[in-house]
């Protein structure tokens, strides 16, 4: 009990005056160990929401035997306002179409907004959401918009890209890791997926991977995650940002990690690794990760 108020009493303490409100769930696989924090607070997604289209995806393809190296066409429509959006699809060629695996595999990595827009308008909006509330059985996690899209201006009260809570989304990944959603061929398929991720300033940031300590300090084989942020410049420059992990450690050690933090009048390096609220949502991954990983 006293190791629980410890890591609570730190956390709060990286949090103070932050101007931020904080959301935290962290969970040991194996032992069922936890933690949160406000886990169960709603918060807007941003990208976080494309695990959910990820899944949504491979759902159907699984149950209509549709597969996964279908081309599908890359619409103007569907692009967005060009070079105000995340990813490089709004960049490419296209004359020729992709596969579905690679569109998949753009939306996640480098969380390629024009890719979420092809795979929204393929799969629609009311099929995702019905895959997150009937098959997921998730209450507070929705897919709120039809397009991802950032024009000169935009407003928190019409561009939300969607719902979730930090457990919520935790669990959904705790749930694929344990071959609950797919069989385990697709489920190792969709985690390594996840395991290629471009940004890794948030719960990576500070963890003990082979690219921070090298590979004879390495604790942690592999992070498979999916990060999100957007700022309401128009509204006070209020911003959201979050990230979910599967974290993979020696000693066959398996955790899940789940940060969101939102709050106003947040200026400072917007979109690069130097957010300070970030760096805070760091540490704080840090200190979860030595909590679980040394008890």
């Amino acid at each position: 009990m006293s190791e629980m108020i410890n890591i609570e009493s730190l956390i709060k303490d990286l949090t103070k005056g932050s101007n931020r409100t904080w959301g935290v769930y962290a969970e040991d696989i194996e032992s069922g160990k936890k933690f949160g924090l406000d886990e169960d607070r709603l918060y807007e997604t941003a990208s976080t929401i494309k695990v959910f289209v990820l899944l949504a995806l491979f759902h159907k393809l699984s149950k209509e035997k549709i597969s996964e190296h279908t081309p599908i066409k890359i619409e103007s429509k569907l692009l967005g306002t060009i070079g105000r959006s995340s990813g490089v699809l709004q960049y490419f060629d296209r004359s020729l179409p992709l596969t579905l695996y690679n569109v998949t595999l753009l939306m996640i990595i480098v969380s390629d907004n024009a890719g979420t827009n092809i795979l929204i308008d393929y799969l629609g909006k009311d099929f995702i959401n019905n895959y997150i509330n009937k098959k997921l059985g998730l209450k507070k996690t929705k897919l709120l918009t039809n397009k991802v899209d950032f024009p000169s201006k935009f407003r928190l009260k019409n561009t939300k890209m969607g719902s979730t809570t930090p457990h919520e989304i935790a669990n959904t990944l705790k749930s694929l890791e344990g071959n609950k959603l797919f069989d385990k061929k697709t489920s190792r398929k969709l985690i390594k997926i996840l395991t290629q991720q471009e940004y890794t300033n948030l719960i990576p940031r500070y963890l003990p991977t082979w690219s921070n300590v090298g590979y004879k300090e390495k604790k942690i084989k592999q992070i498979g995650n999916k990060t999100g942020s957007i700022v309401y410049e128009d509204d006070g420059y209020f911003s959201v940002r979050g990230d979910v992990a599967l974290i993979y450690a020696k000693g066959k050690k398996r955790f899940v990690f789940s940060i969101f933090h939102d709050g106003p009048n947040d200026r400072n390096h917007i979109f690069t690794p130097e957010n300070q609220a970030n760096i805070v949502a760091s540490k704080i991954s840090k200190a979860l990760f030595d909590y679980f990983y040394e008890k």
